[in-house]
């Protein structure tokens, strides 16, 4: 109601200065938390510029609620269209000016973009992954390879990561950089992992029948962290598997767990009393530190391959990549190398006692069967 007003406040006053009538003008609030706004005037482009730097700049200000301790402030995003270079019918205006306000989210937020046409053909091709996704989902179009992870004193394969791919007509070719960020905004990334989760825990009971104890590790979104009751779904599954707790390892990006609400860390502490592991991934590319990893639970922390890439090369990137590993060690923490590519690599791992390591010298991600051909 607050934005509203002050909204409606800000975009009357831009039309007394400009000296629109107020016939031209119509604000509107079409659903949850999107208004539009309808200009007729002879340069409606410039017109449409200049009313929204206004709402930018009135939007900026923190809005003082009755009842609440704090102000709050909120961001606005800004798609502007116009008629006839954009399209002619309202459907089409509003369909473009819903594509270039998300382009200003992607942009950052908080502030204005104009439609351009290449943001149908990414909004298009974005709608084809949707409903690929959705189809893949409902017939379970989805296939887990398998990464190996060794012991990097003497190269044993100890574990496997288990990574998701899509295996519909319509996704083929697509990898999984883009279509997981999709899944994650459509709300269906929790059936997309239930599957992968399935799938992979019967490979493992396979694996176990050549090479017991190896390790399997499972990758979580944070819109799966947050689902409490996926979370404790997740737990009564570990604790009914054939496999031991322990063979079990659940990898998080840092920015999920960096931010993780006091529920999400309960429920990771409650798989770590089950008897799973819990990894951070991407170390080191985001915004915690290592001070920070004695208030998170976690047992290990994968190196991101930005630094193993270069460690041979760059003395930055090597004495990042020592310092990890000592301090991790100081914490009883393990330290996995990602993006091992070659043995000088491998060899300058082993002589900073890295324990673990993973990459494309040691093989591609694989199907299971190729996986248990490996380990006999």
């Amino acid at each position: 109601i607050a934005f509203a007003h002050r909204l409606t406040g800000t975009v009357n006053g831009c039309r007394e200065a400009l000296q629109i009538e107020e016939s031209d003008i119509l604000i509107a609030r079409v659903g949850g938390d999107e208004f539009t706004i309808s200009v007729i005037h002879e340069q409606a482009n410039q017109v449409a510029h200049d009313i929204a730097q206004a709402l930018i700049e009135t939007f900026s200000q923190p809005f003082q609620i009755s009842d609440l301790e704090s102000d709050l402030v909120c961001t606005t995003s800004i798609g502007i269209t116009t008629c006839p270079d954009d399209g002619y019918t309202a459907d089409v205006l509003i369909k473009n000016a819903d594509m270039a306000m998300y382009r200003a989210k992607e942009d950052g937020k908080n502030r204005a973009r104009e439609f351009q046409s290449a943001h149908a053909t990414d909004s298009q091709r974005r709608l084809d992954i949707e409903n690929g996704l959705r189809r893949a989902i409902r017939e379970e179009r989805f296939r887990v390879v398998y990464q190996p992870i060794v012991r990097v004193s003497d190269e044993k394969i100890v574990g496997a990561e288990a990574l998701v791919r899509a295996d519909h007509p319509e996704l083929r070719g697509i990898p999984p950089s883009i279509f997981v960020p999709i899944a994650e905004r459509m709300g269906v990334i929790e059936d997309v992992g239930r599957l992968a989760f399935n799938k992979a825990m019967t490979d493992a009971q396979e694996w176990q029948k050549h090479t017991a104890g190896l390790r399997l590790t499972i990758n979580l979104s944070a819109r799966e962290l947050a689902n409490a009751e996926l979370m404790q779904s997740l737990r009564r599954e570990v604790l009914l598997s054939a496999l031991e707790p322990h063979q079990l390892t659940f990898e998080l990006t840092e920015h999920s767990l960096v931010d993780a609400q006091p529920e999400t860390l309960a429920s990771l502490e409650a798989l770590r009393e089950a008897g799973c592991s819990i990894w951070l991934d991407d170390f080191g590319t985001g915004f915690s530190s290592l001070s920070q990893l004695r208030r998170l639970p976690v047992d290990g922390v994968k190196i991101d391959r930005s630094f193993i890439n270069d460690i041979l090369d760059e003395p930055g990137d090597l004495a990042l990549t020592k310092s990890i590993i000592s301090m991790a060690h100081s914490l009883n923490i393990q330290v996995v190398a990602e993006g091992v590519e070659n043995r000088g690599q491998l060899a300058l791992l082993r002589q900073h006692d890295c324990d673990l390591a993973q990459g494309y010298y040691f093989g591609n991600p694989m199907a299971s069967s190729e996986l248990l051909e490996r380990l006999k």
